[in-house]
């Protein structure tokens, strides 16, 4: 998955999660209880497409980031002041 396909996945997560709000027609009231098993639906598929577009963000974020993070290992003192036989 590239970033365009991650960007895609998070907006798609983020309009199925938003929908019931946005469209409440769409998801009127069935059954005994006053919830809509389609806006159950569609804010569990926003959050599964959103976490699989956020987590692919977050991982080529952190790959980004992740070189001006570590300490380089040329710059590591040779010496910690134990002395340790020369072979």
């Amino acid at each position: 998955m590239n970033t365009q396909n991650a960007v895609a996945f998070f907006a798609l997560g983020i309009l199925l999660f938003s929908l019931p709000q946005l469209a409440p027609a769409l998801c009127q009231a069935s059954g005994f209880s006053d919830g809509s098993a389609r806006a159950l639906w569609l804010g569990l598929m926003g959050l599964v497409n959103g976490g699989i577009g956020a987590g692919r963000l977050c991982a080529g974020v952190w790959a980004w980031i992740r070189p001006w993070l570590e300490y380089p290992t040329t710059h590591r003192r040779q010496s910690d002041g134990l002395a340790r036989p020369r072979l």
